[in-house]
């Protein structure tokens, strides 16, 4: 598609919510073929997104469009996964569908203060979501099941906030932990 229709393509691959899905869009954010965010850079030479793939598709393009940038919002949202819950940032959801990237880490600024996120799986068994949460709001963290292989159907599953275990509710693939409050905070799968 084109570098408009990616922002579309990428929002339909996340929001289908299926670990190969994840992975594709993030493969996709990868590429260096000729339709590919690394191709502007590397073969193009661009330091902004163009208005379209390369001049062979549009030989009159320019070389400033934001409409090209998708990335720049799939990020933030979708791979670290963090999105406003409520107006103003009051509440947020985080939920990182990172494929098979190993460490990710994100400052996001909001008007109640700066969010930040990181995954980190140096191990398919230790998964682990750190994120710091400003004081004037709180979290809704949804961890990924298939991060550790976690079976079963049951309707709670037991995580560790901070070392501490607490009970999820489970949501498909994901355990989810609501209001965790302002603050570092650090969430594995027990072991």
């Amino acid at each position: 598609c084109s570098v408009y229709g990616s922002q579309y393509l990428l929002e339909g691959l996340y929001e289908a919510d299926m670990p190969e899905m994840d992975q594709h869009a993030l493969d996709l954010m990868r590429s260096d073929s000729d339709r590919g965010w690394l191709h502007m850079i590397h073969n193009v030479g661009t330091t902004v997104t163009l208005e379209a793939w390369d001049a062979k598709y549009k030989p009159n393009l320019d070389w400033n469009h934001a409409w090209g940038a998708a990335p720049a919002n799939i990020i933030p949202r979708y791979v670290l996964g963090i999105t406003p819950l409520e107006p103003g940032y009051a509440k947020i959801r985080i939920k990182p569908q990172c494929g098979d990237l190993k460490y990710a880490k994100m400052y996001l600024p909001t008007i109640r203060g700066q969010v930040c996120v990181t995954i980190n799986s140096k191990t398919a068994e230790k998964f682990m979501i750190h994120c710091t949460i400003p004081g004037n709001m709180t979290a809704e963290v949804w961890y990924p099941l298939d991060k550790v292989d976690f079976t079963g159907d049951a309707k709670t599953v037991t995580l560790l906030l901070d070392k501490k275990p607490v009970q999820a509710t489970r949501n498909g693939r994901w355990a989810v932990i609501d209001n965790v409050m302002p603050g570092e905070h650090n969430i594995t799968f027990p072991e």
